[in-house]
């Protein structure tokens, strides 16, 4: 059996980057950072954090758009994917992405007024492919 299964928790660290391909598919990019503190060998706590690229397709791709914002937290699960690109000085680069399959929001909204909670605010958004279906939405176009 093979396996590509990834699931984090993390914040989101910029607003994300919604766009329309130029065949009409729905796409947003997202820079997620995860913590990981670890005891050095003085056994002070240090904080070290990983920043993941996160691409959500259709409507995983609207919800994202709509509901997440820099600062906001939520559990991703996807597959790891790699590419790689020539960048404008000429040079290679590769890069490994997470293509989302599911993606639940776990806090608050970010730049809620005086981060005061309401029942909306804390009530997990959860969204995946069965849950986009029955809102209507299809996933043949991903």
């Amino acid at each position: 059996m093979k396996f590509n299964i990834v699931a984090f928790a993390g914040t989101v660290g910029s607003e994300p980057d919604f766009r329309t391909t130029i065949t009409g598919k729905e796409v947003v990019s997202l820079s997620v950072a995860v913590n990981d503190p670890y005891r050095d060998f003085q056994g002070n706590l240090v904080d070290r954090t990983y920043w993941f690229r996160v691409i959500a397709w259709s409507a995983l791709a609207r919800f994202a758009g709509n509901n997440l914002h820099k600062g906001s937290q939520a559990i991703f699960s996807g597959k790891l994917t790699s590419r790689s690109y020539i960048d404008a000085s000429g040079s290679r680069r590769s890069i490994v992405e997470i293509i989302a399959t599911d993606i639940q929001q776990i806090s608050k909204k970010a730049g809620s007024e005086d981060n005061k909670s309401t029942s909306e605010d804390i009530v997990p958004k959860f969204i995946n492919a069965y849950d986009a279906a029955k809102n209507g939405y299809t996933f043949s176009d991903c």
